[in-house]
């Protein structure tokens, strides 16, 4: 083995070390899992398909984090065009419970139910792609001594790779049990409620939909004007999506 060789192995070695290494108070520091490309790739074909999947993986928990709108059904009480609250007979708030988005815009069941299946079968796709990527990763590694010096420069890139790679899998997990929970209360919401917001049978337990409480919900207030208004925008937004009930 020749001194430029052993020079190579050694520095990649402390490249490619924890993080703690060197920490003057011997604790691990730990660092928020960031993710760059190199500025060219290397030229090896198996490091470089590992860097452009974890690339691609990186793109897709981002866009996946920043398209992704939450839902909860609320409790709307209105407010007439004199600002004057709305009134049951019985001298009580008017009520009507509904689903709305993060800005607590009203959204019909069906359509955010097929937005919830679909963010779900994406976060499982990239659940899987994580496991896929994170095979390569010794591959990757082993293979980076055939690029001589050029090792010292991918190093740390391959050496982010797994950091990426867990974090994009604890985040999307994070996310999808978040939407499985939330799918919950739209399943109960579905079952008991009609898109104008009241019981489909009075007789039915709000406090106790298939174990989800739909009793104790949040308060929104809204005119009359625009509750009508975004109820219809929703009831055409979720035209001709059917939901299944037997099947959720």
């Amino acid at each position: 083995m020749n001194t430029i060789f052993k020079m190579t192995i050694c520095a990649l070695a402390l490249t490619m070390a924890p993080s703690w290494v060197g920490a003057q108070d011997g604790k691990k520091e730990k660092k928020k899992a960031e993710w760059k490309m190199p500025e060219k790739l290397s030229g090896n074909a198996i490091i470089d398909t590992y860097l452009l999947s974890c690339d691609t993986l990186n793109t897709r928990v981002q866009e996946y984090n920043e398209n992704i709108t939450y839902y909860r059904v609320v409790a709307i009480e209105t407010v007439d065009d004199n600002g004057q609250p709305v009134l049951n007979e019985d001298g009580t708030r008017k009520k009507e419970v509904q689903i709305v988005d993060d800005n607590n815009v009203v959204r019909n069941s069906a359509q955010v139910w097929q937005q919830y299946t679909d963010w779900i079968l994406t976060g499982t796709s990239i659940t899987a792609d994580c496991v896929s990527i994170a095979a390569q990763t010794i591959s990757a590694t082993a293979e980076l001594p055939k690029l001589g010096l050029g090792a010292l420069t991918y190093a740390k890139y391959v050496k982010a790779g797994p950091n990426i790679i867990a974090k994009a899998g604890t985040e999307v997990k994070e996310i999808v049990a978040s939407i499985k929970e939330q799918r919950a209360s739209i399943r109960a919401y579905k079952k008991a409620y009609s898109e104008s917001g009241e019981l489909l049978d009075p007789s039915i337990d709000p406090s106790n939909i298939d174990g989800v409480n739909l009793a104790d919900i949040p308060v929104v207030a809204k005119s009359t004007k625009d509750l009508y208004a975004e109820r219809e925008a929703a009831k055409q937004a979720g035209s001709g999506i059917e939901v299944n009930l037997d099947e959720i």
